[in-house]
């Protein structure tokens, strides 16, 4: 018998070396995909590190990513940058392989708490369990959009918690009390806060654990009273804590959607319908709508929409059945899955002003429905055990259709033109999804075809306004550096003349490609002299987002038009006092154009942060320079 036990086990352990090559095998194309988003808006500027190692303090601790900073997950990109090369194809192939590290840690868990309510089979159960979600073509946005690295550490210290938990409870069950496990569940929380903030649901996850789970049992079925006690006590104070923080924050929560096309009520009344849209990619994904564009999403004003109001209703039936189940100890176990899934997304699908719809937010979550999953093939084999096999049979075609998926999936990540036109075949009333075809189309020189899907994009953002299409429009023409139409230019400003603009992303990126030399022959004096008259002569009545003064200043300065730069980074400081950028803008200015006072005013402010120790590595080494002078 123990021939044979050992035997097996080393057959599952070749079974989970195999399933880790396979899945490598898989999303290897992945590797030479794009930078996306905010790949560029994170992880472009350490490109600087080649030059100034220095930096890298500044890039691990300034980080503005989240409210902790993120600090762990930029030290990880960091030292990519400094020990392996600045490409975005290792930061791809380090996600791949991080991936596969947390299905590791996924199969340990699974084992362990398998093991831990008396499941024989428990190691076999885990592998099946671990290579459905390795191998969802859900995650293939988590593992191939490099920055989402943040989601992936995030959940490896979740997972490295729940651990550490189950070990400590093998060990209490048993009679022993190893501290030194909690120890290091606070520690795992602790760096995976400073990962993602969303970290903190893994204290809830852990809570729901012993009460669902675990069931306060020892290893004789004793009921632990003084653990129950703790557990629903801490369970009762911090669902009351969250209440009362609600109630109290409720005001500056819903101020904070002001810039959202939805209120904070909208925004969770919806989110009801998209948690069982999550559900859905799970169990039958739609892998043409898959991807990292979903503004397009339809937003649910109220409960009174027969959407949202049936999305409510099925998710009250899922806790009323979670309240039946809770009867039995396996229907108990079974419960603990959507009430994982549900903990798991309770940052990321409340009231905090988030985007609407992201799929790496299931990365952890989902964890949650293969437990209830695993419970209910394990109560099947207890009950008729000859359906081993044939379950053992249908797990790996169920397997390889979900590989099938992801490689399809992997293959369009690969390719920057495959990755466009699956986002717009996918979300042809996406807004991003338009945007990006039309910058597809002028990088392949089709002008007429990006001005087309450049008005598609203008009509799915319904914030936009005529003179963001029309900058858009130019920064297509700069692309394919061409000189555009003086009428184009001409109009600009006329239509809301107190505030044209509604978003300066466009604007920035021209004002980008300008600086870069991009576009020479794009007429780009033309556009500053039709921006001067609509924020910068007397008469001018304009507002704009800061950004946008942030973007003419560096325009203006490309041109060498200091005058007007320092102007529209006056305009930039009033918005943002104290902006340590705009004060080395000012000082720039101020050196360029000889104006005293305006440098010296610079400079002080400067020095007495550099004095107060807020100024970044970075910054001081800028400073250092004009003091030079």
């Amino acid at each position: 018998m123990k021939m044979i036990a050992a035997n097996s086990r080393v057959i599952l352990g070749l079974s989970f070396l195999l399933l880790c090559l396979f899945t490598l095998w898989i999303y290897w194309p992945g590797q030479s995909g794009p930078a996306l988003l905010d790949d560029r808006v994170v992880l472009g500027p350490l490109s600087e590190l080649e030059q100034s190692p220095s930096l890298a303090w500044d890039f691990v601790f300034r980080d503005t990513s989240g409210l902790l900073g993120r600090s762990v997950s930029m030290a990880t990109f960091v030292a990519e940058k400094v020990l392996l090369g600045d490409d975005i194809a290792i930061s791809k192939t380090l996600n791949i392989v991080l991936h596969i590290a947390n299905g590791g840690l996924l199969f340990w868990l699974l084992t362990l708490i398998f093991s831990g309510v008396g499941e024989r089979r428990a190691t076999s159960l885990a592998l099946v369990l671990t290579a459905i979600w390795l191998l969802s073509p859900l995650f293939v946005s988590s593992v191939l959009y490099a920055v989402q690295r943040m989601a992936m550490l995030s959940s490896t210290f979740m997972l490295a918690a729940c651990i550490c938990y189950a070990l400590w409870r093998r060990r209490l069950a048993a009679g022993e009390y190893r501290g030194g496990y909690l120890v290091a569940l606070g520690l795992c929380v602790a760096l995976g806060l400073l990962a993602k903030e969303n970290t903190i649901v893994v204290v809830p996850v852990i809570l729901l654990l012993e009460a669902f789970w675990y069931q306060f049992r020892d290893e004789q079925g004793r009921l632990m009273p003084r653990l129950r006690l703790v557990v629903w006590g801490l369970i009762v104070v911090g669902g009351v804590g969250l209440l009362v923080a609600l109630a109290v924050l409720y005001q500056d929560l819903a101020a904070a959607f002001a810039r959202r096309a939805y209120t904070m009520e909208e925004r969770v009344i919806t989110q009801l319908s998209i948690l069982w849209d999550y559900v859905g990619q799970l169990i039958w994904p739609d892998v043409l709508r898959m991807g990292i564009y979903h503004d397009d999403y339809p937003v649910s004003h109220s409960l009174a929409e027969p959407t949202a109001r049936s999305a409510l209703i099925a998710w009250l039936a899922v806790l009323a059945c979670v309240a039946v189940a809770s009867r039995w100890p396996w229907g108990r176990r079974f419960a603990l899955g959507p009430l994982w899934f549900l903990a798991g997304h309770s940052i990321e699908a409340s009231v905090f002003s988030l985007e609407l719809y992201f799929e790496h937010r299931n990365y952890f979550p989902a964890i949650g429905l293969l437990i209830s999953l695993g419970v209910l093939l394990s109560v099947l084999l207890r009950r008729w055990p000859q359906l081993h096999k044939p379950l053992l049979a249908w797990s790996g075609v169920i397997c390889l259709w979900l590989a099938l998926l992801t490689a399809s999936q992997v293959q369009l990540w690969s390719s920057r033109p495959l990755l466009t036109f699956a986002h717009y075949n996918g979300h042809p009333r996406s807004y991003r999804a338009t945007s990006d075809m039309a910058l597809l189309m002028a990088s392949a020189g089709d002008m007429a075809l990006a001005r087309q899907y450049s008005l598609e994009a203008f009509k799915a953002a319904p914030h936009e306004r005529s003179s963001d299409l029309a900058i858009r429009n130019l920064t297509l023409y700069c692309i394919v550096d061409q000189a555009a139409p003086g009428e184009m230019i001409a109009q600009l400003g006329l239509e809301h003349p107190q505030r044209p603009f509604r978003s300066p992303a466009s604007l920035l990126d021209l004002a980008r490609l300008v600086q870069e030399g991009e576009c020479p022959t794009f007429n780009a004096i033309a556009l500053a002299d039709r921006m001067w008259q609509i924020f910068g002569m007397e008469n001018a009545v304009a507002t704009a987002h800061y950004s946008l003064f942030y973007g003419l200043a560096t325009l203006e300065n490309t041109l060498q038009r200091y005058e007007h730069a320092l102007f529209y980074n006056q305009r930039y400081l009033r918005l943002r006092p104290g902006n340590v950028d705009g004060l080395l803008m000012q000082l720039h200015f101020g050196t360029a154009l000889q104006d005293a006072e305006h440098r010296q005013a610079a400079l002080d402010a400067l020095l007495r942060m550099q004095a107060d120790g807020t100024l970044s590595v970075a910054q001081r080494q800028t400073l250092a320079l004009y003091m030079e002078k």
